[in-house]
């Protein structure tokens, strides 16, 4: 009861702070709880987090490319003085996002999956709305505030399992929040898009793009006997695939001013800048080839029983057969007084080991 009571002090001093500020870019009312100066010097302190967890890809001209293109579209937003930076993460993951604060981030495993400039710029006009609509903070402060609702419940009733309820609740009602979010942000990333240029068709192409790939992962995964890695689940932030296409497409269509020189597009600009883009794992995180493992930085393979899926995580191998086994591998700093014999013995003697047939 003590831990509740100062959790909810805790909620009343961060709703004492809250602010209510119309926003430029959506043209709303919305709660804040830090202003953007904070917001900027939180995001400067994730980038060393972010670029510790999956690395920056290292190749500059992809990067200034990038960089470009972002800058290029985010000149378009009703926030001049905002320094946007965008950086491209070594890692095969078809996503992108944005930290809040005008940092925003492209995993290089999307950029094989786009085919021109214009999509590009949608992708990236997409995070560039969810940062100046501040959903970052916006949903942040919904939080907070959904989730002080589930303390009140346990303090009023003192029935801590309706509190639970409450605050499963009140997830459930974020994430439909989050999806207002990514609704907004598509309309926003398509209208700064188009200011600089770009075809406005491209974000449909982008969300058509999202919806087969989602398709495919989940029948690969199925195959496999593991969970699908996508982005769309029950609880997912981003609308259902078919709901974004439709709303992209539309928006699009009410776009009827067409620049002196045409909507650009850029194909062959943007398959040249992305030319020799590793698709997968990259040599530096290793390769995986049927049932092998490849590091040539390491000087290292690995075979596995074949029927095994073998997956490449950043920080691991994880090696399953169908959910019914799994192994996995991770590297470990050797202490200098112990032979490798004796530092792998000393690792399983601690080691739980369960057979099945």
């Amino acid at each position: 009861m003590r831990r509740i009571l100062a959790t909810a002090a805790a909620c009343a001093l961060a709703l004492a702070a809250v602010s209510c500020a119309t926003n430029p870019a959506s043209g709303t009312h919305h709660v804040v709880f830090t202003t953007v100066k904070s917001e900027q010097e939180q995001a400067r302190r994730d980038h060393e987090e972010i670029k510790r967890i999956y690395g920056l890809y290292q190749d500059q001209a992809v990067q200034d490319y990038v960089q470009m293109i972002g800058t290029r579209v985010a000149r378009n937003t009703p926030i001049a003085d905002w320094d946007f930076k965008f950086f491209v993460l070594d890692d095969d993951e078809i996503n992108a996002f944005t930290t809040g604060g005008g940092y925003v981030y492209v995993h290089r495993g999307l950029l094989t999956y786009l085919n021109s400039e214009a999509e590009l710029a949608a992708v990236l006009g997409h995070e560039i709305g969810h940062d100046v609509a501040r959903h970052p903070a916006r949903s942040q402060a919904q939080r907070v505030l959904l989730g002080s609702g589930a303390i009140a419940t346990a303090i009023l009733t003192g029935n801590y399992a309706l509190a639970e309820m409450a605050d499963l609740g009140a997830a459930a009602w974020y994430q439909g929040y989050g999806r207002e979010h990514e609704s907004e942000a598509d309309r926003l990333g398509l209208e700064y898009a188009a200011r600089a240029g770009y075809r406005p068709t491209a974000m449909g192409d982008t969300m058509r793009m999202f919806k087969a790939q989602e398709a495919f992962e989940i029948n690969r995964a199925k195959e496999e006997g593991r969970d699908p890695k996508i982005y769309h689940g029950v609880f997912s932030d981003h609308p259902a695939p078919d709901e974004r296409v439709v709303e992209a497409t539309l928006g699009a269509a009410n776009i009827t001013t067409v620049p002196r020189g045409g909507w650009l597009d850029n194909r062959e600009e943007y398959l040249k800048a992305i030319a020799g883009l590793p698709f997968g794992s990259s040599r530096e995180q290793g390769i995986v080839r049927e049932n092998r493992f490849y590091h040539a930085g390491m000087k290292l393979t690995m075979a596995f029983p074949k029927g095994w899926n073998v997956q490449n995580e950043r920080d691991r191998l994880l090696v399953t057969k169908k959910k019914e086994s799994v192994m996995q591998v991770t590297l470990e700093k050797r202490p200098e007084k112990k032979s490798p014999r004796e530092f792998l013995l000393q690792k399983l003697r601690g080691a739980s080991v369960s057979h099945g047939d």
